[in-house]
């Protein structure tokens, strides 16, 4: 009877394209997953592999053997999480998040996850996303601001291919209103500095700079400028063995919900989608 081994080893044999492959992500020999396949061919009678110049590719049985070799993997993982002990989930989770979540939600996270899943460690990479609000130092004052006279000033976002950058240059990039000036920076510490020493508008998640707000650094515009929600999304590569990953992008989701909540104004929603190939 074919055993969990030799399924996870056809898995990612089909899934990586080679035996090579396959021996890395699973520690051990390239004669080894040669012998787990033949041991399965054998068992279930028929051929399952075939080389196609360089590419090792599935048969129809093997297509076949795919679909359930898949739904086993990934049924003996969710088992695992479900009924294991936590301390059970170990590796390291690398993490992709906008600048937006580290200066909010993200520490509760990392907190959240040490104390769910204590052996699991977390590489994190840092990367952008933003909303609306100034500097005292424009004097625009406290009275409500139109899009024509927001388009005065100097407008300071993230970089390009942002969803940021490009709602405000829908925004302010229109014929009837002054030629745009907008500055672009990746960093958000570099926004709210620019931002602060009067240099122009900043789209800002208040709940960064809050600081700022408080001590009157920075002053927040009451507008009739509408910026839809942000929205997080979490993605990853479609793997049977991605429960530590769709766990802890619940927790993430969990976290996200409650900060909506406690800031009590919808600035950004968070969804998680289903795993990309």
């Amino acid at each position: 009877m074919a055993d969990f081994k030799a399924i996870e080893t056809f898995m990612w044999v089909v899934t990586l394209g080679s035996f090579r492959g396959a021996a890395q992500k699973l520690h051990t020999t390239q004669p080894a997953i040669s012998q787990r396949i033949a041991q399965l061919e054998r068992e279930v009678g028929v051929r399952l592999l075939q080389r196609d110049r360089r590419m090792v590719l599935p048969t129809p049985s093997g297509r076949q053997m795919m679909v359930y070799a898949e739904k086993l993997m990934g049924l003996r993982s969710e088992m695992l999480a479900t009924v294991g002990d936590r301390s059970a989930m170990r590796g390291v989770l690398r993490l992709g998040v906008a600048e937006t979540i580290v200066h909010t939600w993200l520490p509760q996270l990392i907190k959240r996850v040490n104390h769910v899943y204590p052996n699991l460690s977390l590489e994190i990479e840092v990367d952008v996303t933003s909303n609306l609000q100034t500097s005292p130092a424009l004097g625009l004052g406290k009275r409500r601001l139109t899009v024509h006279d927001l388009a005065k000033f100097p407008i300071i976002t993230f970089p390009r291919k942002t969803s940021p950058y490009e709602l405000v240059s829908s925004l302010f990039n229109r014929p009837e209103l002054p030629p745009m000036r907008l500055h672009a920076s990746a960093s958000l510490a570099t926004v709210i500095h620019m931002a602060i020493e009067g240099l122009g508008i900043a789209v800002i998640p208040t709940a960064i700079v809050e600081n700022e707000l408080a001590d009157e650094r920075l002053q927040l515009l009451s507008t009739n400028v509408q910026i839809p929600p942000l929205t997080f999304t979490a993605t990853w590569l479609a793997s049977p063995d991605a429960i530590a990953i769709e766990r802890v992008a619940e927790l993430a989701a969990q976290l996200a919900r409650a900060s909506v909540i406690v800031d009590g104004s919808p600035q950004a929603r968070h969804e998680i989608t289903s795993p990309s190939a």
